[in-house]
């Protein structure tokens, strides 16, 4: 009885491990500035704690992300997402946003960081 016990509770917290999708795309709304209508997750890689994936606009501007989580039995929260902008091929100069610089993301931005 014991194992059983055991064996629901540890798969209730792995279960709980999963970055969910809505959190994913909430984080991702935020840090993007864009209603989730406007953009789309693909290519979702999930590794330990993090989530890797893209974020496509509806303009077809994409944004390489990542948001990472801590597990329920250590407090059960995610990160907010941190996506930069990936430069497409033979694509020079200033991105969608204007910016210069594609991997500065607005942590970078806000420390200083960017050029």
């Amino acid at each position: 009885m014991k194992h059983i016990l055991f064996a629901a509770a540890a798969m209730t917290a792995l279960a709980g491990c999963a970055t969910r999708q809505a959190d994913i795309v909430s984080s991702t709304s935020h840090s993007l500035g864009l209603e989730p209508t406007e953009f789309t997750i693909s290519n979702q890689q999930k590794s330990g704690m993090t989530t890797r994936y893209t974020a496509t606009t509806n303009d077809g501007v994409r944004y390489s992300c990542y948001v990472s989580y801590v597990p329920p039995w250590a407090g059960g929260s995610s990160s907010d997402a941190m996506c930069n902008e990936m430069q497409s091929p033979g694509k020079k100069g200033k991105t969608a946003k204007g910016k210069k610089d594609p991997s500065c993301n607005e942590l970078l931005r806000q420390a200083g960081k960017c050029k």
